[in-house]
């Protein structure tokens, strides 16, 4: 079995991202299980968005997702859309602020890459990857 990165620190910073998001966008977040591979899904009435949150130290030029992630909540998202869409959020915190996109139809743009400072084989792999300049800042 792979092992758990996530940590209190890491699950905390989520939730203090969630709680700006639901103050801003007056939504309500509810965490979803692991195995959906997305975060929240925002919901008012019925769901709005699937959302998935990351928080990072500091921002690059191109940002990255697991393509894995990305595709299936992606789906998420496409299978949720009945009469109205219901887009795939990706939420970036940083130390200076919170970015987010709407990236539902988003390009395809991989490149293998991930962690290498773990020793765990899994850590690379495709990644979808995001230019922040399509972003909007919360």
């Amino acid at each position: 079995m792979r092992p758990m990165y996530e940590n209190e620190a890491s699950l905390k910073a989520e939730r203090e991202v969630a709680q700006q998001l639901e103050k801003r966008w007056r939504c309500k977040l509810m965490k979803l299980p692991i195995s959906y591979r997305a975060d929240y899904l925002a919901i008012r009435e019925n769901p709005v968005a699937v959302i998935e949150i990351k928080c990072r130290n500091r921002k690059y030029p191109k940002m990255f997702l697991s393509l894995h992630k990305f595709l299936e909540a992606r789906g998420l998202a496409r299978s949720l859309s009945t009469d109205r869409e219901v887009p795939f959020i990706l939420v970036y915190g940083f130390p200076e602020g919170i970015w987010w996109g709407n990236v539902t139809n988003y390009p395809l743009d991989i490149e293998v890459g991930g962690r290498t400072d773990r020793g765990d084989w899994q850590d690379t792999e495709p990644m979808q990857m995001f230019d922040l300049a399509g972003f909007k800042r919360l």
